[in-house]
């Protein structure tokens, strides 16, 4: 089964000069009609859209232009619609054509590719619109297109285009076209999940005129989204349809991830006596820190960045692949572009994210290239290239000692991974004996036992009978100290050796803190050991999804790059995210993480170096606000970006 790695619509326009009355298959001229200020009237819009099959033979280069195939699942196409603006001529940008007229192009009955049968993929069909009155004489006409458009928008009876949100409730779009691409949606853009996702929501890529080696750097004029139809205005269907207006390449909204996993060698803690080899028993992932809305179409900002050069030489921004489509269009002078702005690109507010909760999330699905996630795009300024703005794969790994014959829960104390612990009662021995140490638990049993006469000696082995300790795991997967309350009994019989009736006797009573002091204890006990309970041996590892970034230093596809051992040097220009001793940090590392629609990021894990935390809410990321570069690493990886596009990434854990 072969696909195109990105998928285009090439669109042929034709329109009819004749009114409304007149039959709108009548013979006509084969260029533009009408004369100036006159509407141009009824006619058809022919759309060509093509899933080609074969890639432009061009070499890629580094990360961008990485393409590999999808699933046919991800191919289907239910239904679609054109969109029309126009703009005064002559004008130069596209932002100002204003919105005339959506049309459904009902793509369903003419699309026959079956996602269930590899290979039946209609790669090719042509359908036709009839449109009314799309422009004046002397307008220009842009279009867009829109494919499986129907869970984000709908078209009116007049032909108005309503955009939907998540509640149900529908706004009709006015404007222009810098409206519509500034336009936030909430809703899905597919149907189903996982290996079942599908009808993926679509509309015109954004594309330059310009490749990555040209010089001058690319620039904002150079990137356009619309496709300019005016001169395919045509009479007749037939010579709409023989004489396509332009080229629409079309992508899909949502960014892909999948994770594969080539670690056999699983892994060793401790030494000497303490040592434990781990066989990774089960692998699940899912994602986590994912944008909550979108923009309906990829939008691209002020495009301040678009000349930004790596300083691998080539300008990362866009590729040099040229665009190709079928023998109806042969290559053109278009390359894709690899960045944009999301909705929350410099500023965030409590909600634009999602984040996991340990123990509530259920969407965890297995490893494996054939299990893929999808979410909205989400990228940032450097700035904002933290950890708890960065989407990432939570990677939950079932550890098994091993020759088990199953995985069980065990421990680590302070996070020292030297030495592992499969008994429970062995590991809350040390907070134990750091309580009945502790002069607060001295002070109060004294006071209690004052004027008796009497001595208490509690010891771990006899605490149970004084004391009762009670351990609690949190939700940050630590088995914590929760509660420290001495037992009445013991202590209220105590009675100097006298019956209650003699006199001077002295009832015992049962000891308690003052103030503050049992609170106090708790806490400093729980900050003297840190003890982490592996439930049933899982352990969960955040891997952040890289774009631009490479996977080392060294690595030639880094377009990026980050040096961590440099920061700071004298002779190195970079000190941080935040700026450097030469140029500025946005040309440097904008764009090293984060998420872009239509790239597939695939993660591969490679090996484990340590364990991850005992819970996704020990991850803490909702509240890490550590630059994504600066991390200690828990897991090998390498993404590569693969268009559709496709990163994987190998990692560590």
């Amino acid at each position: 089964m072969t696909f195109n790695r990105f998928i285009s619509a090439t669109m042929a326009v034709a329109l009819l000069a004749a009114c409304s009355d007149k039959d709108p298959l009548g013979e006509g001229p084969d260029n533009g009609i009408g004369n100036p200020g006159e509407n141009i009237g009824d006619g058809y819009v022919a759309v060509q859209i093509n899933l080609p099959t074969n890639v432009v033979s061009a070499a890629p280069r580094a990360t961008n232009d990485n393409f590999d195939d999808g699933t046919p699942n991800e191919y289907r196409v239910s239904n679609g619609a054109l969109l029309l603006f126009t703009a005064a001529a002559p004008t130069d940008k596209e932002g100002e054509a204003v919105f005339k007229a959506a049309y459904d192009l009902n793509l369903e009955s003419y699309w026959i590719s079956k996602p269930d049968q590899s290979d039946n993929i209609t790669t090719s069909n042509l359908v036709a619109v009839q449109v009314t009155n799309p422009a004046q004489t002397g307008e220009k006409l842009y279009g867009l297109v829109m494919v499986n458009f129907r869970n984000v928008a709908g078209i009116g009876e007049d032909n108005t285009l309503q955009l939907k949100a998540a509640d149900g409730s529908s706004t009709a779009f006015s404007g222009k076209f810098s409206d519509l691409v500034n336009k936030i949606s909430d809703c899905s853009f597919y149907t189903g999940s996982g290996t079942g996702a599908t009808n993926f929501f679509m509309t015109n890529a954004p594309l330059s005129s310009v490749d990555d080696k040209t010089k001058p750097e690319p620039e904002a004029s150079n990137v356009t989204t619309l496709v300019d139809i005016t001169d395919g205005i045509k009479r007749t269907r037939l010579e709409a349809e023989n004489a396509p207006a332009g080229s629409f390449f079309v992508e899909r909204a949502v960014a892909k991830a999948t994770l594969s996993v080539t670690a056999n060698n699983g892994l060793n803690v401790g030494t000497g006596e303490n040592a434990v080899h781990f066989t990774a028993d089960n692998i699940e992932w899912t994602l986590n820190a994912t944008n909550t809305k979108s923009y309906i179409v990829r939008n691209m900002g002020e495009l301040d960045y678009i000349g930004y050069q790596s300083p691998n030489k080539p300008f990362r921004m866009v590729g040099n692949q040229k665009m190709g489509t079928t023998q109806i269009q042969p290559e053109v002078d278009l390359y894709r572009t690899y960045w944009c702005i999301d909705p929350n690109y410099d500023t965030y507010t409590e909600g634009d994210l999602t984040y996991k909760e340990d123990k509530t999330t259920t969407d965890f699905v297995k490893a494996g290239s054939g299990n893929p996630l999808y979410c909205y795009e989400n990228t940032f300024n450097v700035e904002h290239q933290l950890h708890q703005y960065t989407t990432q794969a939570i990677v939950k790994v079932q550890f098994k000692v091993e020759g088990a014959d199953a995985a069980a829960t065990f421990y680590t104390i302070n996070d020292r991974q030297d030495i592992i612990y499969t008994n429970k009662n062995e590991v809350i021995t040390y907070p134990v004996s750091y309580i009945l140490q502790d002069s607060r638990v001295a002070a109060a049993v004294k006071k209690a036992i004052e004027g008796t006469g009497q001595s208490v000696s509690i010891t771990n082995e006899n605490y149970t009978k004084y004391m009762t300790i009670t351990f609690t795991r949190n939700d940050k997967g630590l088995y914590a100290v929760s509660n420290i309350e001495f037992i009445a009994t013991e202590f209220e019989k105590l009675h100097n050796g006298k019956d209650p009736s003699d006199e001077g006797y002295v009832q015992g009573k049962k000891p308690v803190f003052e103030g503050e002091a049992g609170a106090n204890l708790i806490a400093d006990v729980n900050k003297a050991y840190t003890i982490a309970e592996y439930e049933n041996g899982v352990s969960y590892y955040p891997v952040r999804f890289k774009h631009f970034a490479g996977a080392s230093t060294t690595d030639a596809t880094d377009l990026a790059p980050w040096d961590a051992d440099k920061v700071g040097a004298s002779s190195y220009d970079y000190d941080g995210y935040t700026g450097t001793k030469s140029g500025n940090a946005e040309n440097m590392w904008l764009g090293r993480y984060g998420m872009v629609r239509n790239n597939w990021y695939d993660l591969n894990v490679t090996g484990f170096n340590k364990l991850g935390k005992p819970s996704i809410g020990g991850l803490e990321v909702d509240s890490d606000s550590t630059p994504d570069d600066n991390v200690e690493q828990w897991i090998a990886f390498k993404v590569n970006i693969l268009s559709w596009a496709k990163r994987v990434q190998n990692v560590d854990l």
